[in-house]
């Protein structure tokens, strides 16, 4: 599922993209899409090092019920509807 969405937003970029501009557009997305990934292995090694990894799962399984809490008060009424239509 996660692929999906990065396909189509790189697709987006290039279909919205003037063609004087697609290298430098593309690249930057792409900096931008993939970089958390990259920093993501440095920054929880770094968290394990220092805080024990019985306090950030916990921490890190609330955070992501939290966000997901959030997404789905903030999403207008009737999208998860039209999203689980759309599967």
């Amino acid at each position: 599922m996660a692929a999906c969405v990065l396909i189509a937003a790189l697709t987006a970029v290039q279909r919205e993209t003037p063609d004087a501009v697609l290298g430098r557009t593309v690249a930057s997305a792409n900096t931008l899409i993939y970089l958390p990934n990259t920093l993501a292995p440095a920054v929880g090694a770094g968290l394990v090092a220092v805080v024990s990894h019985t306090v950030l799962l916990p921490v890190a399984g609330a955070a992501g019920l939290l966000t997901a809490g959030w997404l789905l008060r903030a999403a207008p009424a009737g999208a998860a509807a039209d999203s689980a239509a759309q599967v």
